[in-house]
């Protein structure tokens, strides 16, 4: 991984202000809805 490629990957845990805030819960919700269905199936 190149060092440029970390530095974007620290600047991206920032919240980007061009997202709207319920637009990422509702991202992070689908991921998380997944993930249960992931451990469901198992």
């Amino acid at each position: 991984m190149k060092e440029k490629d970390v530095k974007s990957k620290k600047n991206s845990r920032k919240p980007k202000p061009a997202m709207p805030v319920q637009k990422a819960i509702e991202i992070s919700m689908k991921q998380f809805a997944k993930e249960l269905e992931y451990l469901k199936d198992r």
